[in-house]
């Protein structure tokens, strides 16, 4: 597959698709520009999130706890640069968080 990198002006457009899966906290799109590659959103702003708003100790804990997209991307990461290559075979590749008309995504 070609690499390819996300302008930060770029805002991809995703309310008029129909999302091709949805979960408890995010909804998965095909990506616009790219069929083979999957964009997800949170649901709900990371700062709305209930289990947030009900947390005592919100104030110490790091954006990643409550936003997947964002725990996700840095656990990705890190077994990329962890296991190199040959991660491709069994976990998801990451290409990065972008902009969307519905919030952050990972693409």
């Amino acid at each position: 597959m070609k690499s390819f990198k996300y302008r930060t002006t770029e805002l991809l457009q995703l309310k008029s698709s129909r999302p091709i899966g949805v979960g408890g906290h995010r909804n998965c799109y095909v990506h616009p520009g790219h069929p083979e590659l999957c964009v997800k959103v949170l649901h709900e702003p990371w700062r709305q999130i209930n289990r947030r708003l009900n947390d005592p100790f919100r104030h110490v804990r790091r954006r990643r706890h409550y936003d997947e997209n964002r725990g996700e991307y840095h656990e990705l990461k890190k077994l990329q640069r962890k296991l190199g290559t040959s991660m491709a075979e069994h976990f998801p590749r990451v290409h990065g968080l972008v902009r969307t008309d519905l919030g952050e995504g990972l693409v």
